[in-house]
């Protein structure tokens, strides 16, 4: 109610200025002229907004439907940034579904997107779509500082030294696997084999990183946990925002 109210007054505000430059023949038509001025505006705003800065990456806009964008021609996202790869060279921007994606496909472009700092690139910004699924507070949801000490966190687990560490738990999670799986189905027999090994990778992840003791007491309520999360990172929640049903 208080929104739409505001907004009327401020058309009435709006149009008795207008009225107040024009002639007692033109004031009839005061409320086309109002209308031209706010679609000239918008029109403005669109333009600026369309300026890219000198150095800018190549864009590819889809000009036929503006929001949209590139969205209807990535049926095969790989064939289609490969080709936008050979037809603008490395570094270039698609816009789909109103957000610009720019592509850094080569050493050189990667080397400055992993040196820039955040103000420069920001991780948060283009994260935003995690906080429904983490909640607020953690990672890129959270302070800069505290960001920074989860990011630590994670990235602890992933040095060298503790990836060659892996190597023997990669291999006793498959064992273990293989020993429960075979016994089940004999010789001849049938499994869900997507399901299967996507349990495999999360037993074995969860071995690796959270250390063999949580993944002793992990059962099968985990792995759902982590499904549930994988179908939460939808096209539609990542660009529009909206809420799926798990």
């Amino acid at each position: 109610f208080f929104p739409i109210l505001s907004a009327t007054a401020i058309m009435e505000a709006v149009r008795t200025l207008i009225r107040g430059y024009l002639p007692p023949a033109a004031q009839a038509y005061d409320l086309y002229i109002l209308a031209g001025t706010i679609v000239l505006l918008l029109v403005t705003l669109y333009v600026l907004k369309q300026r890219r800065p000198s150095g800018a990456p190549p864009v590819v806009s889809g000009k036929w439907v503006p929001f949209v964008g590139c969205a209807l021609k990535m049926e095969d996202p790989i064939a289609y940034v490969t080709k936008m790869k050979k037809t603008f060279g490395p570094v270039f921007t698609l816009k789909v579904l109103g957000k610009n994606l720019t592509y850094m496909i080569s050493p050189e472009s990667q080397q400055a997107f992993f040196k820039a700092t955040d103000d420069v690139l920001s991780a948060a910004e283009a994260y935003k779509f995690m906080t429904p699924i983490f909640g607020k507070g953690v990672v890129y949801d959270a302070p800069t500082e505290t960001m920074i000490e989860q990011v630590k966190l994670a990235r602890g687990g992933l040095t060298a030294e503790k990836l060659r560490s892996y190597v023997s738990k990669m291999v006793k999670e498959a064992e273990t696997f293989f020993s429960t799986v075979a016994p089940n189905i004999g010789d001849k027999g049938q499994i869900d084999l997507i399901q299967s090994l996507a349990d495999l990778t999360i037993n074995t992840a969860s071995r690796c990183l959270l250390g063999d003791r949580l993944r002793s007491k992990m059962g099968t309520r985990v792995t759902q946990l982590y499904h549930d999360f994988d179908v939460a990172i939808d096209l539609i929640a990542v660009y529009l925002g909206l809420p799926l049903p798990l």
